[in-house]
């Protein structure tokens, strides 16, 4: 096998268990919906609707404290509760006079709160990857002693 089918090999075998831990991300719902908040936001900018207002509070609140009824954790990392208490702070200070400007800063503080849930993902996917890479070495150690133990048989 050339270096380069060995290399394609691992690449192709990574990838497929890159995939599959990508699924177990615990807060994989929380970070889909910090990214509806932005959405409900940049809606909202065009026509604030009362339902719109309550969805962005409920989602929030139970992004900070969980809610099963919205499959929502909640989190425990400190960076990323920190920035969705601020965004609370603000949207309770603003909520009863929205407009495009206080839009914004609710936006931007949003956007802010999705990438650190993106980093933590790839902090997660990271972690996987190695660890995958050490059970395939480990794996690997393990069938070259079994090859070496039935060769000293004969």
């Amino acid at each position: 096998m050339t270096i380069f089918s060995k290399h394609l090999a691992l690449t192709a075998l990574l990838t497929s268990a890159i995939f599959a831990y990508s699924d177990n991300y615990l807060l994989l719902n929380d970070m889909r919906l910090i990214k509806e908040e932005s959405k409900i936001v940049e809606k909202m900018a065009t026509e604030i609707k009362k339902q719109d207002v309550k969805e962005f509070s409920q989602i929030l609140n139970g992004l900070i404290n969980g809610d099963d009824n919205r499959k929502i954790r909640g989190t425990k990392i400190s960076a990323i509760r920190v920035k969705l208490i601020e965004i609370k702070g603000l949207w309770e200070s603003e909520k009863k006079h929205l407009n495009n400007t206080s839009l914004q800063k609710i936006d931007i503080k949003v956007k802010q709160a999705i990438k650190l849930y993106t980093k933590s993902y790839n902090k997660h996917l990271q972690k996987q990857k190695f660890a995958t890479l050490v059970t395939q070495h480990m794996n690997h150690i393990e069938s070259n002693r079994q090859v070496l133990a039935l060769y000293e048989k004969f």
